[in-house]
């Protein structure tokens, strides 16, 4: 098991152990009940939550169930069960979305499974990595590529990953590995290139049109690297840690060009670009022309200071808390998704019992 999925499990026990006993059906034996449901919502807690550019969300459950849902109507689209894997569970890691149908994730035992939303299947499996590790971190690139990371630190890059060819048209390259678990990984524009970052904060820039995948170290991360943003055509990389500090890189040369400890995280790349395209230099103009309505500017979501709070903050000027709310459970993970029928702006919020809530972002219109 991974050391993010240690962390979230040992939040989702906490929130069991606060849950309110009236939440609880108690008949005959209350302390019974009562840890058969802390185990159920340590087995059920959301592990990653995602969204596709037809406005769905996406969300994968530890013991490997996923669901897709229309964020605007709530209509439920899919559910793919993978919950088992032979004779062992199919421990869920990462997921992501290659195009507007493919649903990717990453699972315990080195595997990872391409589903259609729109057939309601799994389409094939890719194996490559060691069957001991769990992919802990995804990333695409259209119309074909996956990257994968692992909690031992494992990149690999899959080319030729067609829904419609089943898995042997899929060619596999090992970028490297590092000392610690992959916790996020972004394909630069053009396809060649991929960032990756690890539990340590250790992070590189791979290029695989060379013969030994050279990389260029990203030195600075404080903390673990959480998630990276493509900026200027590729030119630049906006990367964030836990905690909320913010870098802008060149991709180039490997230099840091601009810092700010935010204090806040980031639930998805598109709010990352945003913030750090605005904030690094661009005027506001050209970000929002650039990004329209869509997710991100002028407005962004984190968590608060409190377990349960979700906060909306400006990206503009001094980062302000225009909006908050608070629920009474943890919230492991969280993420924006933009819907075109209506250009709205949603924030979808897994908490640590398992349960999933969506909120119409008002203000960002």
């Amino acid at each position: 098991m991974s050391d993010r999925q240690e962390d979230a499990e040992s939040d989702a026990e906490n929130e069991g152990a606060r849950a309110d006993e009236s939440d609880v059906v108690v008949e005959n034996n209350e302390e019974e009940e009562e840890e058969e449901e802390e185990e159920k919502i340590v087995e059920n807690y959301i592990v990653a939550t995602i969204s596709n550019p037809l406005g769905y969300a996406i969300a994968g459950e530890a013991n490997g169930r996923i669901c897709v849902w229309d964020v605007r109507s709530g209509e439920q689209l899919a559910v793919f069960d993978a919950t088992e894997q032979g004779n062992r569970k199919a421990v869920l890691g990462s997921l992501a979305c290659l195009g507007n149908d493919t649903v990717v994730s990453g699972h315990s035992c080195g595997t990872l499974r391409l589903w259609s939303i729109s057939r309601g299947t799994q389409l094939h499996e890719l194996c490559g990595h060691d069957e001991k590790d769990v992919i802990t971190s995804l990333a695409t690139y259209e119309p074909s590529t996956v990257v994968s990371g692992t909690d031992s630190g494992d990149i690999f890059m899959w080319l030729n990953v067609f829904a419609d060819q089943g898995p042997s048209s899929a060619r596999i390259r090992r970028l490297g590995g590092e000392k610690d678990e992959i916790t996020a990984l972004c394909v630069l524009p053009g396809g060649t290139r991929v960032v990756s970052g690890d539990y340590d904060g250790f992070a590189a820039i791979w290029d695989t049109t060379k013969p030994n995948n050279d990389r260029i170290s990203l030195n600075g991360h404080k903390d673990y690297v959480t998630m990276f943003a493509p900026l200027a055509g590729g030119r630049r990389v906006a990367s964030t840690c836990r905690g909320g500090s913010v870098n802008v890189w060149d991709s180039g040369s490997g230099s840091r060009l601009w810092t700010l400890n935010l204090g806040y995280e980031f639930g998805c790349v598109e709010a990352l670009s945003a913030f750090a395209s605005y904030n690094f230099g661009r005027s506001r103009s050209q970000a929002s022309s650039r990004l329209g309505a869509k997710v991100g500017f002028p407005y962004f979501c984190s968590r608060g200071e409190f377990s349960g709070e979700l906060v909306v903050v400006t990206s503009v000027g001094q980062n302000e808390i225009v909006a908050s709310t608070e629920f009474d459970g943890h919230i492991l993970d969280w993420s924006e998704v933009w819907h075109p029928a209506n250009s709205g702006i949603y924030v979808v919020i897994a908490h640590g019992n398992g349960a999933l809530t969506t909120a119409e972002l008002v203000t960002a219109l």
